[in-house]
């Protein structure tokens, strides 16, 4: 069997003092690292992004501190401290944002010997990490049953940017709350892409959660997802996840299950939003799980106050929980929730059946779903006595892929079927 070819991969290298004291394939390295550095910048659309230092040693070698430094040195990146002024949250993670990188990038073209040894040490960091969940095997045995179409993928964006460049605009949604410019929300995306098959399966040990490609993926490339042998993929997710959880938590302590039977019915954040009916459901929601995720005995934002009017003995548990010693609140809800629905996911890839979680949703196989959604609400029935309810969304190419590269199937058709 001949050597595995990969597709031709080309990084950029920021430039600075000190370039000259690394090897050529210390250069790649540096060149990969600074990638994944703008891949979560741009993700996190500018904001701060946080680097491990157990995931750098993993996936860098005992060298990952002269390259971090190297960047830190010719300011292509810089540490950003927390809000209590300090610029480490623990031992092991320190807090980023991209810097100006004065000296400029050249291009570098990555070998062959390293994008093979990238993938192996990810791949035996997935299963390091994933070994922490019972199961957790499963999943790393049909995660290789997923790719992405590159070719595809990069025709879509190639419209997108030739519109870009016509018009001077384009409409991509964000990736998170921010103010990136369509130019680079289109990069991010281009990353995407190319990242795809380089990133496996991570575990988060402090919240529970798995990581994977499709974390980074935005919804607009979904359609250009493959399944080997599969057919026609969509995506399942709890509606309400976050405040069924908390409720269920919630109920749990108190006994009152007035705000978990609102969130089982997917319409937890209908009723906060019957207190602000001027604000978009998005709004609300946004505004909501700020204000879990904050520290503030009293919101600073509208839909925070309307969750406070709707849910006020929900709210006072709210306050006292994140009172208490040990990791906050939303980090125990995210691993109450990442517990749930990881146990599933582990059960339904048993037999090597692909399913991919995304946190509080599942890509499956459309055949699926029905087996998915009963799973999911027996487990909460098991635990809690009330499961939650469902969202659903076919992954197909829609309008708006269409317009941007008409050469690609119509609306209906499922990427699987027809981008082979």
């Amino acid at each position: 069997m001949g050597a595995v070819r990969f597709a031709r991969m080309i990084l950029t290298l920021p430039v600075g003092a000190g370039l000259e004291a690394f090897t050529g394939r210390e250069r790649e390295l540096i060149a990969w690292l600074w990638s994944e550095c703008v891949l979560k910048s741009r993700k996190r659309e500018g904001r701060p992004f946080t680097l491990h230092s157990r995931y750098l040693q993993a996936n860098y070698g005992r060298n990952y501190a002269r390259f971090v430094q190297y960047l830190l040195n010719i300011q292509a990146v810089r540490l950003k401290p927390y809000a209590n002024g300090h610029f480490y949250f623990d031992k092991h993670s320190r807090r980023f944002v991209l810097a100006a990188c004065p000296g400029g990038v050249q291009e570098v073209e990555i070998s062959e010997r390293t994008k093979a040894a990238q993938l192996r040490k990810r791949g035996a960091q997935a299963a390091e990490l994933c070994a922490a969940i019972e199961g957790g095997v499963h999943l790393l045995n049909v995660w290789p049953q997923l790719s992405i179409d590159a070719d595809a993928a990069n025709a879509y964006l190639d419209g997108l940017e030739r519109r870009l460049n016509e018009s001077g605009e384009i409409d991509l949604r964000p990736s998170r709350k921010g103010a990136a410019s369509p130019r680079e929300r289109l990069a991010f995306r281009r990353l995407s892409v190319s990242w795809f098959g380089f990133n496996g399966l991570s575990f988060n040990e402090r919240t529970g959660r798995v990581y994977s490609p499709l974390t980074n993926l935005p919804r607009d490339l979904r359609p250009f997802l493959r399944l080997k042998g599969g057919g026609p993929l969509c995506l399942v997710d709890i509606r309400n996840s976050q405040p069924f959880v908390l409720a269920a938590m919630y109920a749990e302590a108190t006994n009152d299950k007035g705000p978990l039977k609102a969130a089982a019915a997917g319409s937890f954040y209908e009723v906060v939003n019957a207190r602000r009916p001027e604000m978009s459901r998005d709004e609300v929601k946004l505004d909501v799980l700020r204000s879990i995720y904050d520290s503030r005995l009293t919101p600073k934002c509208e839909g925070g106050l309307a969750l406070v009017e709707a849910f006020p003995a929900f709210w006072d548990w709210v306050c006292r929980e994140r009172s208490k010693a040990g990791p906050h609140l939303a980090i125990r809800m995210q691993k109450v929730e990442a517990d749930w629905v990881l146990n599933v996911a582990c059960a339904l890839a048993k037999g090597g059946r692909f399913i991919a979680s995304i946190h509080d949703a599942f890509l499956i196989d459309e055949a699926r779903r029905d087996e998915v959604e009963r799973a999911l609400s027996a487990a909460g029935v098991a635990r809690w006595g009330v499961g939650p309810s469902f969202g659903f969304e076919s992954i197909f190419l829609g309008e708006g892929v269409r317009r941007a590269a008409p050469h690609l199937p119509s609306e209906g058709q499922n990427a699987e079927r027809c981008l082979k």
